[in-house]
């Protein structure tokens, strides 16, 4: 059998950044900075959303942490959000570390655009007969 040990460089590494006071404060000061960036783009994901679906509440953006987040949308909006573009896994989770100043009002319309287009496929089925409806709910699958 072939055993790898791990480089010991990583474990060097961050033993120098962690007991030198310079670089230890210059580490610190990035990481704020990158946690404070996610903070912000979470932050213009949810007002976007708020303001592209009037009456709706996205603050379970705000309300996680870290660099993804659950978006609660279904896989059908998803995969709208995927013809658009915009990817994520199928349960909705999506990389917050991944959007910007340029392109989080994109997401959030290809988001909102997919809730709309869904919702409104989800309400034209309730008023077709039953065998359209069967082939709605086949298709959206």
């Amino acid at each position: 059998a072939t055993y790898s040990s791990p480089p010991q460089f990583g474990a060097m590494l961050a033993h120098l950044v962690m007991t030198d006071p310079v670089l230890r404060d210059l580490w610190e000061e990035e990481l704020s900075t990158m946690s404070d960036r996610i903070k912000s783009m979470r932050m213009s994901l949810r007002m976007n959303l708020e303001k592209k679906l009037p009456g709706s509440s996205w603050s379970h953006i705000t309300d996680q942490i870290g660099m993804f987040s659950y978006t609660g949308l279904t896989p059908a909006q998803v995969q709208c959000c995927a013809d658009q573009g915009v990817f994520m896994l199928n349960t909705g989770r999506i990389s917050i570390a991944g959007l910007n100043e340029r392109n989080v009002e994109y997401v959030a319309s290809a988001m909102a655009n997919a809730i709309k287009a869904c919702s409104a496929k989800q309400i034209g089925a309730k008023h077709d007969n039953l065998w359209n409806s069967l082939d709605i709910v086949v298709r959206a699958k």
